[in-house]
């Protein structure tokens, strides 16, 4: 079963196991899509049947169509990347002189990440730091707290020496 196709003015004999490209073959010419080509091809509502030999695939004209559009997104992108490559590069800020590159900046209005958006995430060496700094000041609490209480302990015994205090019913 042979048939002639119209490509560019001139006639091709394409057979019929030559009309229907297997999805495994798209790889070679197009990158494949994230979601797979079945899955492309079901969101396009191009229909994916079997080949000859039972391998899923589409019509050769729907390769066509692919490679074309492969084709004008790559000459996008070479553009794009041309257009880039032309662009000016932004000026730094102008260094003062005598100064350090962060007094420049700071000078210029740059601000920092951290100032800008907040303190921004701790690392585990800070907060192993600010652990010991409360434990730290637990300790001190603790240690003057009894040394506190031991102070009133003395304090009450040199001064109830003298005032010893007297309990109800006796004078």
């Amino acid at each position: 079963m042979n048939r002639n196709t119209a490509i560019d003015g001139t006639e091709e004999t394409v057979c019929a196991a030559c009309a229907r490209i297997p999805l495994a073959h798209l790889a070679l010419d197009v990158d494949p899509p994230l979601g797979g080509w079945q899955q492309f091809f079901h969101e396009a509502g191009v229909a994916v049947s079997e080949d000859d030999l039972g391998r899923p695939s589409i019509p050769r004209s729907v390769l066509g169509d692919l490679l074309a559009d492969d084709r004008e997104r790559e000459a996008r992108l070479a553009a794009q990347r041309a257009e880039q490559a032309t662009a000016p590069v932004p000026a730094g800020v102008p260094a003062l002189d005598g100064a350090t590159a962060y007094e420049s900046m700071a000078a210029a209005g740059i601000v920092t990440p951290r100032q800008e958006f907040g303190g921004g995430r701790t690392t585990v060496y800070q907060e192993l730091l600010d652990e010991r700094l409360a434990e730290g000041r637990r300790q001190e609490a603790d240690a003057r707290a009894e040394r506190e209480a031991i102070d009133r302990a003395k304090q009450l015994l040199d001064g109830g020496r003298d005032k010893a205090p007297r309990r109800a019913g006796e004078e």
